[in-house]
Formats: C-alpha cells, structure tokens, sequence
C-alpha cells in the first residue's frame, strides 16, 4: 500500500522551495518530458508558479542527455524543477546542478531513495510504494506540488488527468491509487465528470466510422485499418456511420457497446483487449462538447502530437489556455495520425523481418518509422496480434539526432509480466553494455545506443530477459 500522508509531506516540502524562490524573485527553471504526460506537468507546475506573481523558463525535452544537463548549468539558474524526468538521472543532476537548489517531481523508478545533496529534493510517489505505472503519473505528482503551493490549483486536476490518460495509467480501465484523489477534487469542483464508456480515440472530433477504422488499443478485428468495412458495420446495426460518439443518447451508446464487444468475442480477440474496451472516461466542462479538449484521451493525444513532432511548449501554451496554439496543433494532430497510421501499415507489411529471439521480437525499421513513433509501433504489433503476448517487444528506428545512434522502445503485456520480466532493467543493463543510456517501466522502456551494435543488442536483449525469467522460476 502506498503511503500518501509521507509522500503529501515531500510534495510540500518542494511546493516550500518554490514558494521560497518566488518570493527571492527568482526564475524557476522548469524542464518536463515532451509526452501529454510532461507537458501537462510543466503546465501545471508553469500555472502555479505564474498564479503566485513568479517567473519560471521552460523547456520540453525528449530526454535528460549529460550535455542537456550541462548547457543547463551553464545558465547558472538558483533552482532547477524537473517534471516527469529527472529520476533517472540523479547522478547527473547531482554532478552538474549541485550549486543549484533542485526539485525533480517525477513518477519513474529512481536511481536512488534520495540525493546526497540538502539542496536536492525528489518527490516520487514510488518511494512510498506505489506502482509507477497505475497509482500516479509525472502531472499528478505535479499536481500534488501545485496544490501544495495552493489550494486554488486544485482547478488544475482535470490536466493531471489529462496527463494519466496519456501516460495510460487507467490501462485495464480504471483508474488507480491517487488518481482517485485528483478525480475527487475534480469532481467536487465540478469541472470533471468520469462515465463508463467506449474507450477509443474521437469521442469528440472524429465520426463514428473513423473512431472505429482508427482503433489500435485495442484493435477492432477486420474493422482496423478499413473505413469501408466499419461504414458496413455500423450501418448494419442501425447507426449512422457520420454521427459523433459524444451525439448518441445513452441507449444508443450501449448498443453500440454490445455490438463491438460481440463482433470482438465473435472473432477471437483476447480477453484484455475486450475488457479494455469500455471503462472510465474523463471528461471536462471546461470545454465545449465536440471539442478534443473535452475528453482527457483526445487532450492527451493532442498534446502528445504537439511533444513528437518537437512543438511541446505549444502543449503548454494549450494547457495554459491559449487558443492560437490550440488551432495550431490541431494541424499537427492530422499528420501525426497520419505517421501513426502509415506506422502501423509499416509494421504490418514487414513484420516478417522481424528477429524472434526466445525472449523478444526485435525489429529494426531504420527511417521507415520516425524515432518518436517507436513506442507506438511497438504497442501495434502487440495489439495487432503480430506478437505472441507473452514475449516483449522492440522496435529499433535510427536517430533523428545523431546518425551514429539508434533509439528503440521496447513494450509487453501484463501477460509477459507475469514470466518476470522488467523492460527498464533489462534495457538499462543492456545499455550499460553498449555505451548507450536506457531504462524505464517493467511494461515500457527505451534505450538508446550506437548504430552499429543492433547484432549484439539482439544477443544481449534475450540473455537478460532469459535471466529474469530463470530468477522469477526459481523465485516461485
């Protein structure tokens, strides 16, 4: 069980040392990861700051590299706050920032229980045992600093779970440990409303026909990927295939439930993925219905295609309510769906020359698939039902930023998790192997490395996963 009232205490104490920097007339430098997840973290953390009279500078990263760490020393700032990042670099932070006051509001297994510096905080809900994956994600750790900074920010509870969305920590469908308290004061405000209901992207923007020929977690059996056969679909159970989920009466909407979920069973989709299929829903009457920015997984998805396609201070201006950017990432969210779905035609049409190892699919796709996309990819073979769903997945693309290096994502299922296997260990024990830097979730990691090592990447990757097993064998 996790221990909120120590971890509430640790989020005040960072809420403390900004509060204290306001006052100096200090700038808070703030630096959050580039996914919904980050960016509606940094928004939040900017929101509070700029609520109390304070000026903060912000930067959306891919990723906390040792020469990003140092460009930031060189702007000799008093305090650094890291959201959504931060934890796997302590080392670093510490080497580099140790003049400086540090914050890291993060919700990643850290390197270690705390730094060795006074001047360094970390508030980390996996401290006081939490899962990483379920129980609270970067913006709700945000969220929880910003509240303790002051009590109005509780108006921000609808962004931290725009963030969780994103971050898929209602995965199964529901929502888990203190999610539960950001919806209860979200609710109490009245500016969230959480409703059982079909979980696909588009409740908002997208007609009926696309949301379904759209779906890939999870994916609809012969439905996916072909708008023809959901207009056939839809229009053989009565529905009006250019109606918006968010337009049908309630009795319209469990009809269209059932359906799915018969043509589901009908073709043997896997169990997951059926009871993935409807839960909770976030949605906000901040914003008008038909609006992406009503329904937490379309904000989550917005904002996502604002941070991949290197825009994500624009995600914050959105979270911080500006309606320029707001039209200008509506531009982008079509072309990133557009690089998602030529994506998954990729992975689909190739996946033949995927290496299968006992322990892991690894498939290297080169420029085929931009490097920001390889997590999404990964999550595509195994929801296309390319993979078998007890062996991880990796997908390998070359950098955009350096040719010498490739970057890879590596996902699996609960299923694989269950064998014993931990993607963030094994990635990071393979890149300390191969001069490269990795680690993340047990369920999802990445892993960046030299170009010319994918053979031995391949040998390594099965080797450790095979240890982890043969540990959790002996273990039980």
């Amino acid at each position: 069980m996790m221990d909120k009232s120590t971890f509430l205490e640790k989020a005040r104490e960072g809420a403390e040392l900004i509060k204290m920097h306001i006052e100096l007339g200090h700038t808070i430098r703030l630096i959050s990861h580039r996914d919904a997840d980050g960016i509606t973290a940094g928004g939040i953390l900017a929101k509070a700051i700029a609520r109390e009279g304070g000026s903060f500078q912000l930067s959306i990263v891919k990723q906390l590299s040792e020469d990003f760490i140092k460009e930031l020393a060189k702007e000799k700032h008093r305090i650094y706050v890291f959201s959504d990042l931060g934890s796997g670099s302590m080392a670093l932070i510490e080497k580099y920032l140790e003049d400086s006051d540090v914050l890291v509001a993060d919700h990643h297994p850290p390197q270690k229980e705390r730094f060795s510096h006074d001047t360094h905080i970390i508030v980390n809900p996996t401290l006081y045992g939490a899962d990483s994956v379920r129980d609270l994600s970067g913006s709700g750790v945000a969220y929880f600093v910003a509240t303790s900074i002051s009590r109005k920010n509780r108006d921000l509870s609808y962004l931290a779970l725009v963030g969780a969305v994103g971050d898929m920590q209602e995965v199964d469908g529901t929502f888990h440990g203190m999610n539960i308290d950001i919806i209860e004061d979200g609710k109490e405000l009245g500016i969230i409303e959480v409703r059982k209901e079909l979980r696909l992207f588009g409740r908002e923007s997208r007609r009926l026909s696309q949301m379904l020929a759209y779906a890939t977690n999870p994916e609809i059996p012969e439905i996916t990927g072909d708008e023809r056969k959901a207009i056939e679909f839809l229009k053989a159970r009565g529905f009006d295939p250019d109606m918006k989920y968010w337009q049908l009466r309630e009795e319209e909407k469990r009809k269209l439930h059932d359906a799915i979920v018969i043509h589901m069973i009908k073709h043997n989709a896997p169990k997951e993925a059926i009871d993935r299929l409807i839960g909770d829903v976030v949605i906000s009457k901040l914003y008008p219905e038909g609006d992406p920015r009503h329904e937490a997984r379309e904000f989550a998805t917005l904002l996502n295609a604002t941070g991949r396609l290197n825009a994500g201070t624009l995600g914050v201006a959105i979270c911080l309510g500006d309606e320029e950017a707001y039209k200008k990432a509506r531009k982008m969210l079509d072309e990133y769906k557009r690089e998602q779905i030529e994506a998954r035609r990729y992975v689909l049409q190739n996946w033949h020359s995927a290496d299968e190892g006992e322990h892991a699919y690894v498939f290297y796709v080169g420029r085929n698939i931009r490097d920001t996309l390889v997590g999404i990819a990964a999550n595509i073979a195994i929801n296309s039902g390319l993979a078998k769903p007890e062996k991880p997945v990796i997908i390998i693309a070359d950098s955009e930023e350096d040719e010498q290096l490739v970057k890879a994502s590596a996902r699996t299922t609960e299923k694989a998790l269950a064998k014993g296997y931990h993607l963030g260990e094994a990635l990071r024990e393979a890149a300390e192997k191969l001069g490269g830097e990795g680690g993340g979730h047990a369920i999802a990691a990445g892993i960046r490395f030299p170009k010319s090592r994918i053979d031995e990447f391949i040998k390594y990757i099965n080797e450790i996963l095979g240890r982890q097993v043969g540990k959790s064998a002996d273990k039980s």
